[in-house]
């Protein structure tokens, strides 16, 4: 217990020294970064408003004229800390709160290193130089996947655990490694978990060399990687649900699953200068002095240091070579394997290249510090003790250096007048108080962010029903029908999407200026009949006549003034997962063109449509199989522990 304070102590007081301005002095933000503020703040305070009320936030009405929003797994929907987040927070989350949030993965990715490295035979002082390694290389510009990367060493010492511990300890061991899995898939991106998987297979490669075998190392590498997957399922089969009926760059009408070709992006490869010239003067100088210090660990007793030291060399080496892209055979290889890639960059198996530097260094400050010990001892003139105690510091300072600048290019604070900063960029201007306003009195029509003046996720971050947003897959029927209108505010289909606003910076002849600061624009449409309309017999939509409409969690409900007949069309895509309820009666949603539609006898005054998936339930039921089998094993070897203990007694007292 002392051990793991040790750790959390030192890591809170690094990183809040490192932070101190920002987290003390609210000078600056950690959430910094095109994709954190355009992505994830917005995405935050969107799931931190649904999570308050312990609901989760399957869909998102304001984003894409409605869209799945947990089938976006980039969003993170059922990741512990963003639920404890929204919980603790709701309404009230800001930038701020989210660098606090930053902060604390900060320093949990610097314990679960240390508590990785101390528990593979490592020394305090190597476990906090290489803790803090780990944790200072991580770079926060994409918090989605970022967040995830924190729990691989967290999952190797879970890991290393199951092969040391007797059975009901190795259950815990094993649920604990499965969960630290999981976590890397739920905060919001598949690299993490794939990357996670495939060190961890490597480890597992590695122990089956040695004492417990092949059949108990791959054993328990089948059970954790099991156990993740269940656990993951709510996500996964929503996400592939979701990714199935989706493009992963629309202009190119690529499909959800398969790979984004680098030339569309304007690379001419996919290695980039910067990215070659940072691993010839970091990564190749580090597996050179790995190489050495595994010399000197070839006659060494600790077995645990030298396979570590050994499993680093290779796991960096491998990722060096995936992460050149198209040039290199693994490189290819891993590139072409969609399952391997499933983004445009191949460097970003760089993570791994910074996890395999972080140990390396902590073995180098280990042989270190065992040699200036050893040597200490063996010189008995203290002048010649202080001259190898003043180089064994002056090294020590050197490698501290070393990492420092390393790290100083991954700790960098984006300042409060950068653009992208989420206080100035998601303020509450006058613009959109003027939008909110109106929206509480047309509540059924949508706004479209024409050439994406305003921040185009500014639906999810002031709950404003949009159009248009910004993530990295779009629903395919919905960008093919509206794809055509984006250069034209005045087309019929605005109309049909219930379109009433329209923000520009540029004039538009034939639409009413509503509002206007500086260089943004209202204009308003008055040909729209909203998203709830009625079809007529000719074919004709026309507002229905409404009392109240009131837009929930995954669901709408809608109180008519007086009962119509016809068709009820609701301007929202068709999405497998909806029903609607019509007067406490559940029946299913009908397609009408894109639409969704139910149909009303007349005698009707209350109608909502509700997001309820089956897949989300079936994902529910998958996710507790493991805690429940755990529990079960649990319970099972306590009772033959109790059983062999009292059967002993027995014998001793015969």
């Amino acid at each position: 217990m002392r051990q793991h304070i040790f750790f959390l102590g030192i890591a809170v007081v690094v990183f809040l020294t490192a932070f101190q301005d920002v987290l003390l002095h609210r000078q600056g933000t950690l959430v910094r970064g095109f994709d954190a503020s355009v992505q994830t703040f917005p995405w935050m305070v969107y799931l931190a408003r649904h999570w308050q009320n312990l609901t989760p936030p399957l869909w998102d009405f304001t984003s894409f004229s409605g869209t799945s929003f947990a089938g976006e797994l980039q969003t993170g929907v059922f990741y512990p800390p963003n639920i404890l987040l929204g919980i603790l927070f709701g309404d009230s989350l800001s930038p701020y709160t989210l660098d606090w949030y930053i902060f604390f993965h900060y320093v949990f990715a610097f314990y679960f290193m240390a508590l990785f490295l101390s528990s593979s035979g490592f020394g305090r002082l190597a476990a906090v130089f290489g803790g803090f390694a780990f944790a200072a290389y991580l770079d926060w510009a994409q918090p989605n996947r970022l967040v995830g990367m924190i729990y691989l060493p967290l999952i190797l010492y879970s890991y290393q655990k199951t092969l040391e511990s007797k059975p009901r300890n190795r259950i815990l061991y094993t649920l604990l490694a499965a969960a630290s899995l999981s976590l890397a898939l739920l905060g919001g991106h598949t690299q993490p978990f794939l990357h996670s998987s495939i060190a961890l297979a490597l480890l597992a490669f590695f122990y089956a060399l040695t004492a417990p075998g092949w059949g108990r190392a791959f054993g328990q590498l089948f059970w954790i990687v099991s156990a993740a997957v269940l656990i993951t399922a709510p996500q996964w089969l929503l996400t592939v649900e979701y990714v199935s009926h989706s493009y992963r760059w629309a202009p190119e009408r690529t499909p959800g699953f398969s790979s984004v070709p680098y030339e569309i992006y304007g690379f001419v490869s996919t290695l980039s200068p910067e990215l070659l010239n940072y691993l010839l003067w970091s990564w190749i100088p580090l597996a050179v002095l790995g190489g050495v210090a595994f010399l000197f660990f070839l006659r060494s007793e600790n077995s645990a240091r030298r396979l570590l030291l050994l499993y680093a060399l290779v796991l960096g080496t491998f990722a060096f070579l995936a992460s050149l892209g198209d040039a290199g055979l693994i490189a290819k290889v891993t590139w072409h394997i969609s399952i391997l890639n499933t983004v445009r960059q191949a460097e970003r198996y760089v993570f791994l290249i910074l996890f395999s530097s972080a140990v390396i260094l902590a073995v180098d400050l280990s042989i270190l510090s065992d040699r200036v010990a050893t040597a200490l001892r063996s010189l008995d003139r203290p002048g010649h003790r202080r001259i190898l105690l003043f180089g064994a510091v002056g090294m020590l300072g050197l490698l501290g250096i070393w990492i420092g600048t390393h790290a100083s290019a991954f700790l960098r604070i984006q300042p409060d007048n950068d653009p992208l900063t989420p206080a100035l960029r998601y303020r509450e201007e006058s613009v959109i108080r003027f939008l909110k306003r109106e929206q509480t009195q047309h509540p059924t029509h949508r706004v479209f962010n024409f050439r994406q003046v305003l921040p185009p996720n500014l639906g999810n971050a002031h709950s404003l029903l949009t159009v248009r947003g910004h993530r990295g897959t779009i629903y395919a029927p919905y960008y093919e029908y509206f794809v055509s209108a984006l250069g034209d505010p005045r087309s019929s289909i605005w109309d049909a999407l219930g379109v009433r606003y329209v923000i520009s910076d540029l004039p538009l002849k034939g639409l009413d200026l509503r509002f206007r600061e500086g260089n943004i624009r209202v204009f308003e449409r008055d040909t729209t009949p909203g998203i709830l309309t009625l079809l007529g017999s000719n074919g004709e939509r026309r507002p229905v006549p409404l009392r109240r409409v009131d837009f929930r969690a995954n669901q709408i409900e809608i109180d008519l003034e007086k009962p119509v007949a016809g068709r009820l069309i609701f301007a929202q895509p068709f999405y497998p997962g909806w029903k609607a309820r019509i007067e406490n009666e559940t029946v299913p949603v009908e397609r009408e063109n894109l639409f969704m539609s139910v149909s009303l006898s007349g005698t009707e005054q209350s109608v909502a449509f509700l997001y309820d998936p089956p897949l989300f339930k079936l994902g529910l039921v998958l996710a507790l199989l493991p805690w429940v089998v755990g529990i079960i094993l649990i319970k099972k070897a306590k009772l033959r522990v109790v059983y062999w203990t009292a059967k002993r007694g027995n014998r001793q007292r015969r």
